[in-house]
């Protein structure tokens, strides 16, 4: 039987103009939105974003016009979206373990639908490729029009990413640990894997285990209500304790300049807005507090992860297989496309019918949040 991996069970009552030069990625970017959204702050942030690639404008276009742009596109390049959903959309796709995750968290905790930018990266009409692309595609996310400044920084930052640290930094919840150390040994990281419980967020060593590191890997429960999301939890399997294992502003303080982190938890690249849910920033949302803190390159997924019978497959597999890419000298986006089609394959080989609506949501909400071109 699958589990989800990494998701806190909610418990009510707790706890200008863009530079015309010959670049590698193509920079897909709503001009006139962005000149709305930052006003005076508009020029220098589309000037960063022409520094890092070709554009492609899609001002006041609907979904499916962006994606056909994207398409008839000239050449391979990555696609790079510049900023969130309201600026430039994403995919909604539906959610084949709908049914598994009513009956398991009830109506309140399973996902009914899936975020996903794969699909920019597959041809139009084609199914197989929303799962599995054909071209690398990332997306920096931005926040409110008060974050101008810290956008800028993030786009600007793309056009020179730093050498990724020596060192590496992992941490799970209690349930997690075999997954947890097969992903550290695909990423050779040697840093001792931390557990929670008892590790918890208020552990005054661990901002001073975490900073600086380049090789990242957390398995830890994510929420999709606030306030809960600001935070990692640990996990017992079996208990009602969900500890705080790790927060948002403690990865945006961490020095992660060019450092590159996997999640396997649950909603890690969740960014969706509604009047309900105003702004997600590097305060509340811990993929974005990574790339605040200089990540070059974050891989999570926007809805409740899975994890397979053994422990080790579905969402930490594709971590696995990720890292076994990024460690050969790929790029962060072909070794997101290079996991997935892996993924696939085994599945088909090896897997049940029963088995591909899980692979189907582990292929479809996996996201990379950065820059595309970024290697170890």
């Amino acid at each position: 039987m699958h589990r989800r991996a990494g998701m806190k069970i909610r418990q009510f009552g707790s706890a200008g103009d863009l530079s015309r030069e010959e670049h590698h990625v193509k920079v897909v970017v709503n001009v006139n939105g962005t000149r709305a959204k930052y006003s005076s702050k508009a020029a220098a942030i589309l000037k960063a974003a022409g520094a890092l690639g070709d554009a492609i404008d899609v001002s006041g276009m609907t979904r499916p016009r962006v994606h056909a742009k994207i398409a008839a596109a000239p050449g391979v390049e990555p696609i790079l979206i510049l900023g969130g959903y309201d600026l430039v959309p994403t995919f909604v796709l539906s959610n084949p373990t709908l049914h598994v995750e009513r009956q398991q968290e009830g109506a309140a905790g399973a996902d009914k639908n899936i975020p996903s930018d794969g699909p920019y990266g597959g041809t139009p009409g084609n199914q197989a490729q929303q799962l599995v692309p054909t071209r690398a595609v990332a997306r920096l996310p931005d926040s409110s029009a008060k974050g101008a400044a810290d956008f800028l920084a993030l786009v600007s930052g793309l056009a020179s990413p730093a050498k990724t640290p020596a060192g590496g930094f992992q941490e799970c919840a209690a349930e997690f640990v075999k997954p947890s150390r097969d992903v550290a040994t695909a990423a050779q990281i040697a840093a001792s894997l931390l557990v929670s419980p008892p590790v918890t967020s208020t552990d005054p060593a661990l901002p001073g285990k975490i900073k600086g590191e380049g090789r990242i890997h957390i398995l830890l429960h994510g929420a999709n209500y606030d306030p809960d999301w600001a935070d990692l939890w640990g996990h017992t399997a079996g208990s009602k304790d969900w500890p705080r294992g790790l927060s948002a502003p403690t990865l945006a303080a961490a020095a992660f300049s060019g450092s590159v982190v996997t999640f396997s938890s649950c909603y890690a690249a969740m960014i969706d807005l509604s009047k309900k849910i105003p702004v997600r920033d590097a305060t509340n949302q811990v993929s974005l507090a990574c790339l605040k803190s200089g990540a070059k390159a974050v891989f999570a997924v926007t809805r409740s992860n899975w994890i397979g019978s053994d422990g080790s497959s579905l969402g930490p597999g594709l971590a696995r297989l990720l890292w076994t890419g990024l460690v050969a000298g790929k790029t962060a986006g072909q070794a997101l496309i290079d996991a997935k089609r892996q993924l696939a394959s085994e599945a088909m080989k090896s897997g049940t019918q029963a088995d591909l609506p899980y692979v189907y949501k582990t292929l479809a909400q996996a996201q990379l949040y950065g820059n595309p071109e970024a290697t170890l």
